[in-house]
Formats: structure tokens, C-alpha cells, sequence
């Protein structure tokens, strides 16, 4: 399908981030691909009053079917939010970059974002609502759950299981084989400096 009416999900920065994405690989593509408004979500600060229209709260929305929309908030945050649009009958539509690398075997859900340079390797599952910032990596056969946000240069490592709605920061590295389960916060790390 090459025409979308298409309401982002969001305000912040990765709304910002990934609707300049969309706008270019519609462009790139000549898709005739459109973007109404959005819909405000809770604790996000609002990047995108200048470039769209603000269609009001996202929890007081009803969804129309002649519409997409595009997860661009923190999933584990607004869990509550995704869930209700998508009960009311919202359409979620998938985004990946077309300068991120997926191998054979991927299964990737419904409403998944994918930054550049993210890398999922062969075997691994994606579940739905996922958001994976620019250079996060999932390693082969790890599995992830619902409603995750990786940060940027997040490494997953091989046969990991991720839960559901966690929140994992900037430069984490979680090992092979490693079970993490659901409702985590695992904070940013500052990478280490040589000398």
C-alpha cells in the first residue's frame, strides 16, 4: 500500500527523529505517503508544534479506519495508550530505515520502529510495539517481548529473551544467553573514555 494518511504517536525527539525518516523514504520512493498530526502522549516534551498538527490527547482519541498510525513514543511508557488505540481498532503500521541491516529469518511485529544502522541478526524475533534507536543490535535468536524501547547502541547478546516493556539505555550491553524479564528500567552508561 503506497497511499497513507498516516498520525504519528508522539511529540518528542523520536518523533521528531523518525518522522524526518518517514518524509524521506516516502520521498525516495514516491510513496504518496502523508502525515495528518499527532496524537500527544504523557511525558514527552513537544518537538514537533511547529512542523504538524496537534490532534489532541492521545488517550481521548477515537481511531479512524482510513487512517496509520506510527508508534513514535517510548513503548514501555505509553503501554497503557498503545494498548487502548489499538482495542479501539487503530492500525499500527511497521517502520524500519532503509540503512538498517535485517537477516534471513527475522520476525519483526506490528508497530516496530527500527533506526539506522540497527542490526538484527539471523533467527531473531521482534514482537510488537518495539522501538530500536539508530546502531542497537539484536543478536541471533534473541528474543524480545512487547512494548520495548532500546536506546542507541544497545547490544542484545545471543539467545537473549527480553520481556515486556522495558526500557534499556544508551551503550548497555546485555550478555549471551540472559533472561531479562518484564517492567526493567536499565539506565544509560557513559562509555568508557582511553587514555
Amino acid at each position: 500500500m503506497n497511499h497513507r494518511k498516516i498520525i504519528l504517536l508522539g511529540q518528542g525527539s523520536t518523533a521528531l527523529e523518525f518522522s524526518e525518516y518517514l518524509e524521506d523514504y516516502a520521498a525516495m520512493l514516491c510513496y504518496d505517503w502523508k502525515i495528518v498530526g499527532y496524537l500527544m502522549v504523557e511525558e514527552e516534551e513537544n518537538r514537533l508544534e511547529n512542523n504538524y498538527l496537534n490532534l489532541g490527547l492521545a488517550s481521548m482519541h477515537i481511531p479512524k479506519a482510513d487512517y496509520t498510525y506510527l508508534m513514535v513514543c517510548d513503548p514501555s511508557s505509553q503501554f497503557e495508550v498503545l494498548k487502548q488505540l489499538k482495542d479501539l481498532g487503530a492500525k499500527f503500521m511497521r517502520f524500519v530505515h532503509q540503512e538498517a541491516i535485517i537477516s534471513k529469518d527475522v520476525q519483526i511485529g506490528e508497530g516496530v520502529l527500527i533506526g539506522p544502522h540497527a542490526y538484527l541478526q539471523r533467527g531473531a524475533i521482534v514482537g510488537n510495539f518495539n522501538l530500536l534507536e539508530m546502531f542497537s543490535v539484536v543478536s541471533m535468536f534473541s528474543k524480545m517481548g512487547d512494548f520495548n524501547y532500546i536506546s542507541p547502541k544497545v547490544h542484545l547478546g545471543i539467545d537473549c529473551k527480553i520481556g515486556n516493556q522495558n526500557s534499556i539505555g544508551i551503550n548497555i550491553c546485555i550478555p549471551k544467553g540472559r533472561i531479562l524479564g518484564n517492567h526493567n528500567l536499565i539506565p544509560s552508561r557513559e562509555p568508557m573514555m582511553l587514555r
